[in-house]
């Protein structure tokens, strides 16, 4: 397994039905073989589920994204390691440039 990049971008924000704003975003997972998968979450809680519990992020490292993402709306995280195996029972799917 060879480690990849995470790419994090901030969507928008829409209300839910208590009426409060919730953030979503877009991660994109590449790998140096090329290939590449994305997937999007719901608010924060959900990106910090999958940041702290499927790519395994360290929480320093976890936390320097969030605040990112917070100040400028994107964040990127190197040397995460997701098994190509793991991303579609992860929500990812691959990008169909890579087929």
């Amino acid at each position: 397994m060879m480690p990849g990049i995470l790419h994090i971008i901030r969507l928008g924000q829409t209300r839910d039905k208590y009426d409060r704003l919730i953030a979503d975003y877009q991660i994109t997972y590449n790998v140096s073989s090329g290939n590449s998968f994305s997937r999007t979450v719901r608010g924060d809680e959900e990106l910090q589920e999958f940041l702290g519990h499927h790519a395994v992020v360290p929480p320093g490292e976890r936390d320097r994204a969030l605040a990112a993402l917070r100040e400028h709306g994107n964040a990127t995280i190197t040397g995460v390691e997701i098994p190509l195996k793991e991303a579609a029972p992860l929500g990812m799917v691959q990008d169909p440039s890579d087929y």
